[in-house]
């Protein structure tokens, strides 16, 4: 398997550094022109589009190292963070305080949303079933009830 890092920027498509050869040039990721990419699993990106806005980004995408999408888009409230547990399930946290974890290859939920009293500002997941939510300076794990 290879290692890699991704730099993505707002006038540019997103690119692929080899972390094997730093001297090589960077990839850029084909048909993501005009998207973000917020969360990476192995050969698996999960990005957002800079059309709708910084403030008002409300839709995120599956896509593959060829820029190929891997499912529908989930939409909703403006999105505060996204984190990948294990895939295809990522947990995404809105501004109205709600954190669902999809299935962003089906675009199912997998489970009910949790309601926060704040947004969260960020997340990570420990051991790929926990998730970890910051909401300024509050701080809670939480298992989501999935099989």
């Amino acid at each position: 398997m290879q290692r890699w890092d991704l730099v993505a920027g707002a006038e540019v498509p997103p690119e692929i550094y080899r972390l094997e050869d730093l001297a090589a040039p960077a990839t850029p990721v084909p048909a993501l022109d005009g998207r973000f990419v917020v969360a990476v699993d192995g050969d698996r990106l999960v990005g957002g589009s800079y059309a709708e806005g910084r403030d008002a980004w409300r839709t995120v995408w599956a896509f593959d190292l060829a820029g190929k999408r891997a499912g529908p888009a989930v939409t909703g409230a403006p999105i505060t963070s996204v984190a990948i547990g294990a895939w295809p399930a990522v947990f995404i946290a809105r501004a109205d305080g709600t954190v669902s974890l999809v299935d962003l290859e089906s675009g199912d939920p997998l489970c009910p949303a949790l309601q926060l009293p704040a947004p969260a500002r960020d997340m990570a997941v420990a051991g790929r079933r926990d998730l970890i939510v910051g909401t300024g300076t509050d701080v809670a794990r939480f298992r989501p009830p999935t099989g």
